[in-house]
């Protein structure tokens, strides 16, 4: 009777979902987060992202509240590593990066953007060209 009733609750844990996710690195079995914490994250970044939306114009505000992000876990211990979540847009990447304890008070968050891969950057429009030597900027 108890082996059946380890059978049972086994094939329920399964079917449920309820049992955690293992992965492994190196040789380590690390427990991962799970769908729903992963969707906690998803959202945890569009309102890091939102914070900075005066420097998203409309349409990536847009791609960001409706898209699904690209994500990538970097796990180095259970429920402990660095993700990545990027939304790509026509201009650039923005994404945000978290490193730490998953879902912590340990975790550490970062907002980033960067252009997108490809596209040429004219550094005369980036940096101040100077001519004719060095010119101190202080006035006496």
């Amino acid at each position: 009777m108890k082996n059946l009733l380890s059978i049972i609750s086994g094939i329920l844990l399964l079917l449920c979902g309820c049992s955690s996710r293992y992965i492994d690195v190196g040789g380590e079995k690390y427990e991962m987060i799970s769908e729903k914490e992963e969707k906690e994250l998803v959202e945890r970044a569009r309102l890091a992202i939102s914070r900075i939306n005066s420097r998203l114009k409309g349409y990536e505000q847009q791609i960001i509240r409706e898209k699904t992000p690209s994500i990538r876990f970097f796990y180095s211990g259970d429920r402990y590593g660095r993700a990545t979540f990027s939304w790509k847009t026509p201009d650039r990447e923005v994404g945000v990066n978290y490193e730490g304890e998953f879902l912590s008070e340990h975790m550490s968050c970062r907002v980033y953007t960067k252009a997108n891969p490809g596209e040429e950057v004219d550094a005369r429009k980036v940096l101040p060209v100077r001519r004719g030597g060095r010119k101190s900027i202080n006035k006496k």
